[in-house]
């Protein structure tokens, strides 16, 4: 029975929390916390949750986008992951990066780019979160140290820096879990939008 396997790692922004939703540049690396899903042929799909098909039709979607001919395939998959849910280290980007490269590659039957798998994961993000910039999906498949701007969503600028930090910098880094947020990331991202568009509220 054919098995394929594929890993992602979280994010963790560095700068442009929130803001990189507003055209604002955002400097975010990947971090040492991955999730994995492994698709297994089947004689019959089994679908662990509701939004899974949802996400499967963003990949059948892309593939008649690129006319290419998409393989008739069942399957069952099983998710791995160390990363924190709803702790904003990209859970729900990395979950979309592993679906978009393994449907694609079980329904077209070759391995596609990480530019492709990307596109594919970004229309997927938008389900889990409908103001997306990008940036935690361009993470988990770019890996390393991003410079991401999405002014448009036809203008986006992501870029790999070849940079080494410097261990003593890294050694000085902590990350913190404070717990889950009482806010959704949809409301934080709103209530930087308000500060940013300098609306009152009364």
């Amino acid at each position: 029975m054919k098995s394929i396997r594929y890993s992602a790692p979280g994010k963790a922004i560095l700068s442009g929390e929130h803001a990189v939703v507003y055209g604002k540049p955002a400097l975010v690396c990947a971090i040492d916390k991955r999730l994995s899903i492994t698709f297994t042929n089947s004689d019959k799909t089994i679908y662990q949750d509701a939004i899974f098909p949802i996400l499967e039709k963003s990949v059948v979607d892309f593939l008649k986008s690129k006319k290419q001919e998409i393989k008739k395939v069942t399957y069952t998959y099983s998710v791995e992951s160390s990363i924190p849910i709803g702790r904003g280290l990209g859970s729900s980007a990395a979950y979309c990066a592993c679906i978009s490269a393994g449907l694609l590659e079980l329904f077209s039957g070759r391995e596609w780019g990480k530019d492709e798998i990307n596109i594919c994961a970004y229309q997927m993000e938008k389900y889990f979160h409908k103001n997306s910039s990008g940036v935690d999906t361009s993470t988990s498949i770019m890996g390393g140290l991003l410079y991401y701007r999405k002014e448009f969503e036809f203008l986006k600028t992501i870029s790999s820096l070849a940079i080494k930090i410097p261990e003593v910098f890294i050694k000085s880094l902590i990350l913190l879990d404070t717990g889950k947020p009482l806010e959704t990331t949809g409301e934080m991202v709103q209530s930087v939008g308000i500060l940013f568009n300098k609306i009152k509220i009364y």
